[in-house]
């Protein structure tokens, strides 16, 4: 079930004006995107939950929660997870293509 035709458009504005308004916003699309790649290696790899688990200390419900993006992973955590994967973790700062605020 996704949206219909005639509200993806209002979607696509609220989204970017969101994106340049709303940390809260921000930070959820943040965790998510990390979220996303952190499955998609782990899914590369054929690594489980429960192998991140054990290279990161923790359980893997604490690695089943992070997946699920909580936007308020330290930068501890984001490390953690870098580096039980073999991948350099990195925080940036980049330009947008969102147009800035007015």
């Amino acid at each position: 079930m996704g949206l219909d035709q005639g509200a993806q458009p209002e979607f696509t504005r609220l989204h970017e004006q969101w994106m340049t308004t709303d940390a809260e916003y921000v930070a959820e699309d943040m965790a998510l995107e990390f979220a996303e790649s952190v499955s998609r290696i782990m899914e590369s790899r054929g690594m489980t939950r429960a192998e991140l688990a054990r290279k990161m200390g923790v359980s893997r419900s604490y690695v089943t929660r992070m997946l699920q993006a909580p936007p308020n992973m330290t930068l501890k955590t984001l490390a953690a997870v870098g580096l039980a994967l073999d991948v350099a973790p990195r925080v940036v700062l980049q330009t947008s293509a969102v147009p800035a605020k007015t």
